[in-house]
């Protein structure tokens, strides 16, 4: 695969949106490639949970568990299950809260729900939020600007959740999972960006970066594809 810098934000999400969706286009190991974790795992379940608590205070009571993933990759997908007594309930609250136009407390973060019942247990509902697009390429444009300052940047991939057959899902979820993959143009650069960068802050309030060398790009990438309805 031929690698060219990016000279422009056009280009960037360009970049972005390719290899998010297919993850085949973005080598799976390359030396300039690092990994770069701008919200942690406790920074991300609190997001989730508090989004999750919004959204169920728009249905009726009695009203359901909440179900937060425990596995970090799941966790940054972006999605949590509401557990309801009966399965008619479930289906009554897909109803109510699919495509319901959401905006958060704090008002920053806004999208539309989605809701579709589990194929495993059909008294479980699996939600998640529909972002707009602007809020994933923002982070990709933050992390293509902070690499920039210690060496080329010539690839930047942010994964993304969606399911097989449904490519289209990547512009309806746009969820930012918190992490990304950077290529610099040379070792060299990455090193120094895994020196420099490791430890400072993040563009998230009071989250510091966690960078690394990345050495499975497909594989870790790949764990945001699969099946969003059944419950594991």
């Amino acid at each position: 695969q031929t690698l060219t810098p990016m000279t422009s934000h056009r280009a960037l999400r360009s970049v972005v949106s390719v290899s998010a969706r297919t993850v085949r286009n973005f080598p799976n190991t390359h030396a300039g490639a690092i990994r770069v974790v701008y919200i942690d795992a406790e920074t991300m379940r609190q997001r989730l949970v508090s989004m999750a608590q919004q959204v169920r205070q728009l249905l009726p009571k009695p009203q359901p568990a909440l179900q937060i993933p425990d596995q970090n990759h799941k966790l940054r997908q972006g999605h949590w299950y509401m557990v309801f007594e009966h399965e008619s309930l479930a289906l009554a609250a897909r109803r109510q809260l699919n495509r319901h136009l959401f905006v958060s407390d704090c008002g920053n973060m806004s999208g539309w729900v989605q809701a579709s019942q589990s194929v495993n247990c059909r008294d479980h509902l699996w939600c998640a939020l529909s972002c707009r697009l602007d809020e994933t390429a923002a982070a990709a444009r933050w992390l293509a600007q902070r690499c920039a300052a210690v060496g080329e940047v010539v690839d930047v991939c942010m994964p993304q959740h969606f399911e097989p057959g449904r490519p289209t899902d990547i512009e309806e979820r746009n969820w930012d999972p918190g992490l990304g993959f950077v290529i610099f143009a040379s070792q060299e650069d990455a090193y120094r960006g895994v020196n420099m960068l490791d430890g400072s802050p993040s563009f998230v309030k009071g989250v510091n970066l966690h960078v690394t060398f990345a050495s499975r790009i497909q594989a870790e990438v790949g764990l945001f594809v699969e099946d969003q309805v059944s419950l594991t």
